[in-house]
């Protein structure tokens, strides 16, 4: 009977790329099912995903960034003795941006595309509505 290992059993369900930086392809195959799907529903359906992208984007930086600035949250890196340090600030930066942005906000596009392109989300332009 042979055991896997934690790290053996992860790297079936992930890529590692160059320097131990993940490649998740689920994540891009969902982020490409997305955008194919919200380009199906044209101009508008682009527009409406902006700002949903743009919420998230401000969910991520209000709710992540607190705890990063205070050290609660930070990107490590093997020390000389094997102990973990913070990362210099630039990779942290990088690191964090790129999380934002495509591992974060991008897996979380399907939640809003999807219901969406159903018609089950409808949008109200602001000159459609009535005030009466």
């Amino acid at each position: 009977m042979a055991l896997v290992h934690q790290d053996d059993a992860a790297r079936i369900f992930r890529l590692e790329g160059p320097s131990g930086v993940r490649l998740e392809p689920m994540g891009a195959v969902t982020l490409a099912v997305s955008l194919l799907l919200i380009s199906l529903k044209g101009r508008a359906g682009w527009r409406a995903m902006g700002w949903y992208y743009a919420g998230l984007l401000l969910y991520i930086v209000l709710t992540f960034e607190p705890m990063q600035v205070l050290g609660a949250r930070f990107v490590a890196v093997p020390g000389a003795n094997g102990q973990f340090v913070h990362a210099p600030l630039l990779p942290q930066i990088g690191l964090m941006l790129y999380s934002h942005l495509f591992e974060v906000a991008a897996g979380k596009l399907h939640y809003f595309v999807v219901p969406y392109v159903l018609g089950l989300l409808r949008h109200h332009p602001a000159e459609e509505r009535t005030h009466g």
